[in-house]
């Protein structure tokens, strides 16, 4: 079964949506990430492009993780 990429988040908001665990969790290692990359960014250690690039793309990554991760614990888990 090949899945795609939105294919994977749905699947991945179904499972956090149904096991709040899972969503609490992610909540937490997303918010982590987002704290380091934001401090490493701004910090001032981020030289060079690899780094440049790399921060802003993994706050990006845990702000969607962020938010699906509050969506998924608004939501009611079916069952």
């Amino acid at each position: 079964m090949n899945l795609t990429e939105a294919g994977i988040m749905i699947k991945l908001f179904q499972r956090m949506r149904d096991n709040r665990k899972l969503a609490i969790a992610t909540l937490l290692l997303s918010t982590l990430i987002f704290m380091l990359a934001s401090a490493f960014w701004r910090g001032g250690a981020a030289e060079g492009a690899l780094a440049a690039l790399l921060c802003p793309l993994l706050l990006l990554l845990a702000l969607a993780g962020q938010l699906s991760s509050l969506l998924a614990l608004l939501q009611k888990p079916r069952k």
